[in-house]
């Protein structure tokens, strides 16, 4: 069941650490190390799994975002002369900012803004969604089939004998709906059978 405690704002951040472990994104060590240089973030993490992308925790409880652009600005720089393709986000815990601010953001990584107040540990939990790797097994769930699907749009038509031919070829998939139409093909062009007399 979805937890729905109110979280003190000083604990949104905390919140949003373990909801980026959850979702297998692995803490590193702090400060984060470019090319000789080091950046401090309230948190650092990669993932998920054994991808390298890069997730920043920043913690802001003031809506001054100065320090942070600098700092982003300083890491953009440092990655591109590095030669790193790494995708780098930000997770920003912070009281509602003016969207200006927000915008010179934008540019330096992938911002998800999280809001320090009113949050539970469920609504932290979804601003954090699209960290969340996807779900190989829901991919895999049953699918209306196409063959009933076709029925469906095709009507009273379905009664045709070739796309009755079509239809039958179907559940046997691509190459052999292909064949069918060929055969359907060659049958057209050759005319109608010569009759028996």
């Amino acid at each position: 069941m979805p937890d729905s405690t109110p979280l003190d704002p000083a604990d949104v951040a905390a919140s949003c650490l373990g909801v980026l472990a959850d979702y297998g994104y692995v803490r590193q060590p702090e400060p984060l190390r470019i090319v000789e240089l080091s950046f401090e973030f309230d948190a650092v993490f990669a993932g998920p799994g054994d991808h390298h992308a890069l997730v920043l925790l920043v913690d802001q409880p003031a809506g001054n975002l100065d320090a942070v652009q600098r700092r982003l600005t300083s890491l953009a720089i440092a990655l591109s002369r590095s030669g790193s393709r790494r995708p780098v986000a930000v997770v920003l815990v912070a009281p509602p900012l003016d969207s200006q601010a927000l915008e010179a953001l934008r540019p330096l990584a992938r911002l998800v803004v999280v809001a320090r107040e009113g949050q539970t540990p469920e609504t932290v939990a979804e601003a954090l969604r699209v960290f969340r790797p996807l779900n190989m097994d829901d991919l895999d769930a049953p699918r209306p089939g196409a063959v009933k699907e076709l029925r469906l749009a095709l009507g009273d038509a379905a009664d045709n004998k070739a796309e009755k031919r079509l239809l039958s070829a179907a559940p046997d998939g691509e190459e052999a709906v292909d064949r069918a139409f060929r055969e359907l093909l060659a049958e057209a062009l050759s005319g109608p059978a010569p009759s028996a007399s």
